[in-house]
């Protein structure tokens, strides 16, 4: 069985207490540390961000996280005394299952929120971010990236597979496998610098596909729109259409697959 590595944020004592008329905010940043030796899959939950996350690879087996913070409080000393309580740890079990929490002391339940965090994690580790309208970028990965949001930008570089979608942002960055990217409204565009990709699947509706693909490789092309226009201009194939273009170029094999309801569709070396 394979060892996973699962991240959960914990926020604890959190709340409001009592009627707070006069509400001053105060940011902290929180640095966290962690030997990733071993792990090979990492989980965020990037939806409790108030702002944007990202996630940097290495190539050092290391976890760290840098985490900035807000909270809410009656008065300057009180969040001064609040913030200086605040503490952000990494744990991993024997399973290579491990945790980063994040916590308030103290008996006041203060609002306390995180407004963004970068992480640095092993490049080759297997990536998941879920997330809501807040982006997300992702750079130098090898290992799969599998990334869901719903209003959420998504920048991204990996030498290992997309899983990647979100409904009404803009997807940008290179896969080395290729994979699967969805958008509803905005626009994808994705490149594939290594002719050792797999095959790729991109969907959008109203959004526009861009594909740049490395010349030399057999492809079978299935490019299909409803509403929009399809240019294919790939080694030495250059075809256009309003409908479908379907075509093998240099004998065909790996199969690219992109469709759009109302978006443009452009695929080229």
């Amino acid at each position: 069985m394979k060892n996973f590595f699962y991240l959960f944020i914990f926020i604890f004592g959190l709340g409001l207490s009592g009627c707070i008329v006069d509400v001053v905010e105060q940011n902290t940043e929180r640095w966290a540390y962690a030997n990733g030796k071993g792990v090979v899959s990492v989980y965020f939950d990037a939806s409790i961000y108030r702002e944007a996350f990202s996630v940097h690879g290495s190539a050092l087996d290391t976890l760290i996280a840098d985490g900035t913070f807000s909270l809410w409080a009656p008065s300057s000393s009180k969040a001064f005394s609040i913030a200086a309580n605040v503490n952000m740890f990494w744990s991993i079990d024997t399973l290579h299952r491990g945790e980063l929490t994040a916590y308030s002391q103290g008996s006041e339940k203060e609002l306390l929120s995180i407004n963004k965090m970068d992480a640095t994690i092993p490049a080759n580790a297997n990536l998941v971010v879920i997330t809501s309208s807040n982006d997300v970028s992702v750079q130098g990965m090898k290992g799969d990236i599998n990334i869901s949001g719903s209003s959420s930008n998504i920048n991204f570089t990996t030498a290992g597979r997309m899983t990647l979608q979100t409904s009404s942002g803009e997807i940008t960055g290179s896969t080395g496998l290729g994979g699967s990217v969805q958008s509803t409204s905005g626009s994808i565009n994705v490149t594939l610098p290594s002719k050792n990709f797999e095959s790729v699947y991109a969907t959008d509706s109203t959004g526009n596909v861009t594909l740049h693909i490395p010349s030399g490789v057999g492809v079978t092309f299935r490019l299909a729109t409803y509403g929009g226009n399809i240019s294919l201009s790939y080694d030495n194939v250059k075809q256009s259409s309003i409908t479908a273009i379907q075509t093998n170029v240099n004998g065909g094999g790996k199969v690219v697959t992109v469709s759009t309801s109302k978006g443009n569709i452009n695929v080229s070396n």
